[in-house]
């Protein structure tokens, strides 16, 4: 028997020390290579260096070599082909696009750039086609919209001589937006600016494109101071040489009245304002958007329809109601009496719907209808009236009831929100809009102003 051999009385005495001493090693043993897996240096210091030469890579250091159980599990690789979560709603999240912004004047042989907006943050990069009419010589074919963001610019260059109508367009998915402009053969001296703000009501925390325009391109770079209210907005935009148009950006966080006005201002030019309505993003819905009551003829009349939310809303539920004036309940559900039906029909998120009556569209060629009804409206009251809109066919909603979802009134109407109705349109072609697009306050009054022309846009109005 060894030296070192023990004898039975102190064997009982040692096994529990045994047993936590493999217990230790067994924990020591894991916590190394826990620390290994999870890419600890330090831990590798302390690792033979028999198993560095076998795993070959540094990042494998400290891993046990595969073994058949290994081959069991999946690698990365299987990772692609399983969904993340919340992949399924992809498709409902695909952003369309919104705007199209840049120069509408370029001299001859100068470089512009356009700006491309989608109406919404992009959930992956998102890549958009570019086409050009002759004249124009594009960059590239398409465009890639980071994730996470709504805007990219297209660098494109006009050719040599004058041309007007020449057109950019550009393309995501089934909808495509085209961009107008004139090449001129020479600078000229520009005598005004004028602003345009999309999207135009702004939701606050999404950034808008404010671009800015001159009438005509001029020889050398203006600088256009810009002010606003509230939020955050460049203070000042270049316009380069030869082109009449630059872009600015306006951040609506940290407004808190309902609208604000952009000042644009230029040494020797005629400034500009634009009004900016504002809306949270939890808010927006349907809305009654623009009313022409009488076009250039008494039955000549339309209902535009704007969705200020940020998802396509189906309108199959939704019935418009006409009331005349005085009356503080409407009288004609114009779906039954007219004969057209909502159901089937959607609007995209900040989308227009338009619905005309006998020929309202002969003074706008260029404007399609999304439901055209070969009938009177029945609402050509010069006095005044009520639109109505509600999800009920069969009884009408009421001031002191409610009942109904949007409603506005003009002119001599008792039925009306907020603290007077809206102006009436009496005069041919003309109609009352909410100002901007979307924007509701529950005031017919300080919702909506007369426009002398109506500006009636559908789904595919550009």
């Amino acid at each position: 028997m060894s030296s070192h051999a023990l004898s039975p009385s102190q064997r009982p005495a040692l096994a529990p020390r045994l047993v936590l001493m493999a217990i230790s090693l067994s924990l020591s043993a894991l916590a190394c290579s826990e620390s290994g897996q999870d890419g600890d240096l330090d831990a590798d210091a302390n690792l033979p260096s028999t198993l560095d030469a076998s795993n070959g890579a540094d990042d494998d250091a400290g891993l046990l070599p595969d073994t058949d159980a290994d081959a069991s599990r999946p690698d990365d690789d299987t990772d692609a082909a399983t969904p993340d979560e919340g992949d399924d709603d992809i498709d409902d999240e695909t952003p369309g696009l919104e705007l199209v912004s840049g120069p509408t004047q370029v001299l001859a042989g100068a470089r512009a750039t356009l700006t491309i907006w989608l109406d919404r943050l992009a959930p992956t990069d998102t890549r958009v086609q570019l086409t050009a009419g002759e004249g124009i010589t594009l960059e590239a074919s398409s465009v890639e919209i980071a994730r996470d963001t709504r805007e990219a610019e297209v660098a494109f260059e006009a050719g040599g001589e004058a041309m007007s109508g020449v057109q950019i367009s550009a393309t995501l998915g089934q909808k495509t937006l085209t961009h107008t402009l004139d090449i001129v053969a020479s600078a000229q001296t520009p005598t005004a600016i004028s602003l345009n703000v999309a999207p135009n009501p702004v939701v606050k925390g999404d950034p808008a494109s404010v671009t800015v325009l001159l009438d005509a391109p001029a020889d050398e770079p203006i600088e256009v101071s810009l002010s606003a209210d509230c939020g955050s907005l460049d203070a000042a935009v270049t316009i380069p040489a030869g082109l009449n148009a630059a872009v600015a950006t306006f951040d609506a966080r940290g407004c808190e009245s309902e609208r604000v006005d952009i000042v644009a201002s230029a040494d020797g030019l005629t400034g500009a304002t634009a009004t900016v309505g504002f809306q949270s993003e939890a808010d927006g819905g349907l809305v009654i958007n623009q009313v022409m009551t009488r076009g250039n003829n008494a039955d000549a009349e339309f209902i535009e329809l704007f969705n200020a939310g940020q998802a396509a809303i189906d309108l199959s539920p939704f019935v418009l109601w006409y009331g005349a004036a005085r009356e503080t309940s409407p009288s004609v559900n114009l779906n039954q009496a007219k004969g057209f039906s909502l159901s089937g029909h959607s609007i995209a998120a900040r989308g227009h719907f338009l619905i005309t009556f006998k020929g309202a569209l002969n003074a706008f060629p260029d404007v399609t209808a999304d439901i055209a009804v070969d009938v009177a409206g029945g609402f050509n009251d010069s006095a005044g009236g009520s639109i109505w809109l509600t999800t009920s066919a069969d009884e009408a909603p009421s001031l002191a009831e409610g009942g109904y979802v949007d409603l506005v009134g003009w002119g001599d109407t008792e039925a009306y929100e907020g603290h007077a109705a809206a102006m009436s349109p009496s005069a041919e072609n003309s109609a009352i809009k909410r100002h901007p697009d979307g924007h509701d306050t529950d005031d017919s009054a300080e919702d909506f102003t007369w426009l002398d022309l109506a500006t009636p846009r559908g789904a595919t109005t550009p």
